[in-house]
């Protein structure tokens, strides 16, 4: 028993309209439609981030001593400025790495780990399980993190002496990707 003429129809005419719909949105995607902006910058969709080469937005930051640490008194020094969270795993991979090129450097590269709104317990037992001694600093409100529009942990941010966004990681740095980033702002073993 074969199709009738009406079903042949609403087939017919839903291919036409996929393949219609599918040519529209190829043209948008290449000529970046009026739409495509919205998606793009809509925080659900896409991670935004400060520009590169760009003044990094100035912050102030307790750390867990209750000293405050001002990014803009750091100027004159590379500076990272790494987001992360205790619950991160790839946080927790990377963290003893930044800890190595802390150690390294001590009078010319500063590390700034900015925790993403955790308690004081929660931060000093992680600082304890992994012998931090760089520069954790408290965002407990979140403030940075938004500011800096911080979506995804870790993230980090390399700034030149002059405060300057020069490059952004997102995700787990491996040693040859933080020597290369850190080269590239004059700091080289």
């Amino acid at each position: 028993m074969g199709l009738t003429r009406k079903p042949l129809i609403l087939i017919a005419s839903g291919l036409l309209v996929g393949a219609g719909l599918g040519i529209l949105l190829i043209i948008s995607l290449q000529s970046g439609g009026p739409w495509l902006a919205s998606l793009t910058t809509h925080p659900g969709n896409v991670l935004l981030a400060p520009e590169t080469n760009v003044p990094a937005p100035d912050f102030e930051l307790a750390n867990l001593s209750g000293q405050t640490v001002r990014l803009a008194d750091l100027r004159g020094h590379p500076v990272v400025v790494n987001f992360w969270a205790t619950w991160c795993g790839p946080c927790r991979l990377e963290m003893p790495l930044l800890q190595k090129y802390a150690d390294r450097y001590p009078g010319n590269l500063r590390i700034l780990a900015v925790n993403d709104g955790e308690s004081t317990a929660n931060i000093q037992k992680f600082v304890d399980e992994f012998n931090l001694k760089l520069d954790v600093l408290q965002d407990p409100a979140e403030k940075v993190t938004n500011f800096f529009q911080v979506r995804d942990f870790p993230s980090t941010f390399f700034l030149d002496t002059d405060g300057n966004i020069r490059f952004l990681h997102i995700g787990t740095l491996n040693e040859d990707q933080l020597v290369g980033y850190l080269g590239k702002l004059g700091v080289s073993q």
